[in-house]
């Protein structure tokens, strides 16, 4: 492995470590509610008791593409590539992190207000960033 491919998977690691550290410990998305006593805020994240139910899977499935990244990426650091596996996991993220925002605003409806937050744009960033780098490296 050329110093360059270490480089582009050290870069990587870092990123998909940070967007699974974000999609775990931060807000997805949020919106805004009228109600009897006023306007409230609500985020989406693991764990959240406002947000849909369909949030939590899917933020948790996000974490584990992330980490399978890093790990992809950890491999090429070592000198082991598993180019395929950064590859598809990066795909697979931004495709869920897309239906995720898009199962959001649709489904968000009664809201006054919505709108996407740190993980979301953290994930899009990684992954790109990870598809690039996995596919403009000479390893396997």
């Amino acid at each position: 492995m050329t110093n360059p491919d270490k480089q582009y998977m050290s870069i990587t690691f870092v990123l998909s470590l940070i967007a699974a550290g974000l999609m775990a410990f931060s807000d997805f998305a949020g919106w805004t509610e009228n109600t009897y006593y006023g306007q409230n805020d609500y985020y989406v994240f693991i764990g959240s008791e406002n947000a849909p139910s369909y949030a939590t899977p899917i933020l948790i499935i996000l974490v584990i593409c992330h980490l399978a990244s890093a790990y992809a990426s950890y491999k090429g650091i070592s000198g082991n590539p598993t180019k395929s596996l950064g590859i598809w996991s990066n795909i697979l993220a931004i495709a869920i992190t897309v239906l995720g925002a898009l199962l959001f605003t649709v489904l968000a409806e009664a809201a006054l207000e919505r709108w996407l937050e740190t993980s979301f744009y953290a994930s899009l960033i990684a992954s790109a960033v990870g598809i690039f780098l996995f596919s403009k490296g000479n390893t396997n």
